[in-house]
């Protein structure tokens, strides 16, 4: 809801609450403006995307960075470089 008062304006969503709890999906395909039905939509796919990749990139990171703590600080390097101890 907060997107779409962003782009309609909040007496505009105000309008739009519905009576019973609903599905997301459902209330934003029900946006009765195009350009801020449109704009929702456009945000949370980006949303949807970034949780992602964001998610590929820990992992890829996880399996090539280590982080050691040391008595001087943090060092950071690749795995296949650096040795325990």
């Amino acid at each position: 809801m907060t997107l779409a008062a962003y782009n309609a304006g909040p007496a505009a969503v105000d309008r739009w609450v519905p009576p019973q709890s609903m599905e997301a999906a459902i209330w934003i395909e029900n946006i009765p403006y195009n350009e801020t039905r449109g704009y929702v939509q456009h945000i949370v796919e980006h949303i949807v995307a970034f949780a992602y990749v964001r998610e590929r990139i820990r992992r890829v990171l996880q399996r090539c960075w280590r982080v050691w703590s040391t008595r001087t600080g943090i060092v950071i390097g690749y795995a296949r470089d650096m040795k325990e101890g």
